[in-house]
């Protein structure tokens, strides 16, 4: 979802394709930020892992 969508969902304008039924705004909210949190977490534990294989090589 970009500005513009996101814009027009907050306005009540138009309703993401993915929101669920009788899922309020508020609960679509924290449900796709929390799907973002844990994206996040999973590809910083990638990066400290491909870091740690990386160090193991200049060995």
């Amino acid at each position: 979802m970009n500005t513009y969508e996101m814009e027009g969902f907050l306005r009540g304008q138009c309703v993401p394709r993915d929101l669920l039924v009788n899922e309020s705004n508020a609960a679509y909210l924290v449900r796709k930020l929390s799907e973002i949190a844990s994206v996040k977490a999973e590809r910083d534990a990638l990066a400290d892992r491909v870091n740690a294989l990386a160090w193991r090589m200049r060995r």
